[in-house]
């Protein structure tokens, strides 16, 4: 299977050209923590055949992808998204602490982000509930006083109208700036960096916040998780294990995902930090995913890059089916108006 999806895979990059990757400006999540103007686009245009799309005016839409005419149920954008079926009646904690509970679940990247929708923002994060998404990601940083806000970069310059490092400002000054769209620099009016706390307001009891902590403050972190009870309805991940050690000795009971992308490391990662989750080598077999379920954990992989944009191009569930086969318990991507209804079916709009 793993062949046969990694040559659809190639044949769709060649017909669709280089392009940018869906993965966004790196992070935690796949990489390295690269910042403003340098970073990759989050959501990158398919130039398809013009035989396999439909004709779209992607000057209107640039950070949309381009849907062929063969799946005319998928969304074009965000805002005309699909609401999945059952979109909010199972909650994440019925299955992500139960052994032998593996449904597989989808976690929308930094919420969504198009031109509609500024990367963790709470419109973000409402419009990825919307969709069906089990899971959002979301980046967490401090600011100058001890308040945990959502942010990627270590800078305002990326995403807001501010400048200068995020650390630097108090949540007031926070307040005084508006988040923008990075490729055209439009403001998103009205529209501010939010609090972890204002956001896990609105999603406590429907979706699981990944919380991919940006900040060495573990203190900060355990003591919300304490003072918001939010065992359930959160967990959280960092690369590397060391702030991961600092967060468990913290506080035994929150879900941590830690990296696994080496199969020496488990044992240690299970002495250390018992993560309830690990990101896994998309190289891993079902051997391997079999063996974290046997032992208690959940496994998560990224579609972010690749995967997403033949989805894109194909709106086919084709490239989603090794996850399936090798038992991921967690598919995180940018496009979740594509995943959700692949994976778990739609409801027909009028």
């Amino acid at each position: 299977m793993k062949l046969t999806v990694i040559l659809f895979m190639a044949v769709v990059l060649f017909a669709c050209g280089s392009g940018g990757s869906g993965g966004g400006s790196g992070d935690a999540d796949g990489g390295g923590d690269v910042q403003g103007p340098d970073a990759v686009a989050d959501v990158a245009v398919i130039d398809a055949p013009d035989a396999a799309v439909e004709a779209t005016d992607v000057t209107d839409t640039p950070d949309v992808p381009i849907i062929p005419v063969e799946c005319p149920n998928l969304p074009n954008s965000f805002h005309d998204a699909i609401i999945v079926k059952n979109a909010g009646e199972k909650k994440l904690s019925d299955c992500i602490t139960k052994k032998g509970c593996h449904e597989t679940m989808v976690c929308s990247h930094r919420g969504v982000h198009d031109l509609d929708h500024p990367e963790n923002s709470l419109p973000a994060v409402i419009k990825a509930m919307e969709l069906g998404v089990d899971f959002v990601e979301i980046d967490i940083r401090e600011t100058a006083d001890d308040v945990l806000v959502l942010m990627h970069d270590s800078t305002l310059d990326w995403t807001t109208d501010g400048t200068g490092p995020v650390g630097d400002f108090t949540l007031e000054q926070l307040r005084q700036l508006t988040l923008k769209e990075p490729s055209t620099k439009a403001l998103f009016q009205g529209v501010t960096v939010p609090t972890l706390e204002e956001v896990f307001a609105v999603t406590k009891g429907k979706v699981i916040l990944d919380l991919d902590m940006k900040t060495n403050r573990m203190d900060l972190i355990a003591a919300f998780f304490k003072k918001f009870d939010g065992y359930e309805y959160m967990i959280a991940r960092k690369g590397g294990t060391s702030a991961l050690k600092e967060l468990r000795a913290l506080d035994a009971d929150i879900v941590i995902m830690a990296d696994f992308y080496e199969l020496d490391d488990l044992d240690a990662l299970m002495a250390d930090i018992q993560p309830g989750l690990v990101q896994v080598n998309y190289d891993y077999e079902k051997d391997v995913i079999d063996m974290l379920h046997d032992k208690g954990i959940k496994a998560w992989d990224n579609a972010l890059g690749a995967i997403d944009l033949f989805l894109a191009a194909s709106c086919s569930p084709i490239p989603l089916q090794s996850y399936l086969d090798k038992g991921i318990d967690v598919i995180q991507s940018d496009y979740p108006h594509f995943v959700c209804p692949l994976l778990k079916g739609y409801t027909e709009t009028e």
